[in-house]
Formats: C-alpha cells, structure tokens, sequence
C-alpha cells in the first residue's frame, strides 16, 4: 500500500476513534435519582487536565450503571442516596475497541457529605481515587463544569 493511502487512513481512523468517544459526554441515563425523603450525600468526580487521553472521554460508571461522560478539566456532581458505593471510569480503545473499565473507587457515603474523586490517565487508560476536600475544591477552582452541571 502507497506511503500516502496509509498516512490519510491513519487519519480517518485517528478521527473517527476521536468522534466516537468525543459524543460520549454529559449526564446519561444510568444516573442514580435519590430516593425522596431518603438521606443523601454528594460525590464529586473530576477529571485532570491533561494532554495524554485529551481527546477522550471518560464515562463514569456509579454502581455499575453509566453516569456521565467527562472530558479534560470537568467535574461533575451528583447527589445519592448514603451507603456503600463503587464509582468507576471506563475507557474506548485499548486492544479491543469496546469501552472497558479501566478503574474503581469504593466508599461509603455519609448523609450531608460530599466525597471527592479524582479521576487521572495511567498507563492502561485511567485511575480513579478518593481525595480530600481542600484538594477537590482546589481541582473544581481549576475546572469547569460537565455539562450534566
């Protein structure tokens, strides 16, 4: 195949990768309601800004449903019910292009609280982890909002 046919393929395909996980953002349907007059808390989940996966998105899964798709410096929010959560972040591509998650947090969610969460690229697509208040507000001053927000 001639040098110049590889290259513009390479091209379209690159593209195309980048359209598909592109439109993956925002609130999506898996996004847990609280129950009424049930106690909530509140999970942050924010995203680094960072060259490396800059033009994918990250879905965020809340108990194995999928929340939200989050690009490079968004954050997003969500008010659910108290107890043991698993909040995980999956990525497209890799080997297989499928979305697969890549990793999870598990916490329990206290009623009148929020719990801050960092999500970071790594090596095979990207990290999840609990962080403190003082450095979740430092990240959201950062950031901008989803567009769940």
């Amino acid at each position: 195949m001639p040098a110049m046919t590889i290259r513009w393929l390479s091209i379209a395909i690159i593209t195309l990768c980048g359209l598909l996980t592109a439109c993956m953002h925002g609130q999506m349907a898996g996004l847990p309601r609280p129950v009424p007059n049930e106690p909530v808390g509140e999970v942050v989940v924010i995203r680094t800004s960072s060259v490396v996966g800059a033009t994918n998105s990250y879905l965020i899964t809340i108990d194995g449903r999928r929340a939200w798709g989050l690009r490079v410096g968004e954050y997003a929010r969500v008010k659910i019910g108290v107890g043991a959560h698993r909040v995980g972040v999956e990525c497209f591509g890799g080997w297989a292009p499928i979305w697969r998650e890549s990793g999870a947090a598990e916490f329990r969610l206290e009623p009148d609280r929020t719990s801050y969460l960092l999500v970071a690229p790594d090596l095979t697509c990207a990290s999840i982890k609990a962080i403190t208040e003082e450095e979740g507000r430092d990240w959201i001053s950062r950031g901008k909002p989803s567009a769940q927000e």
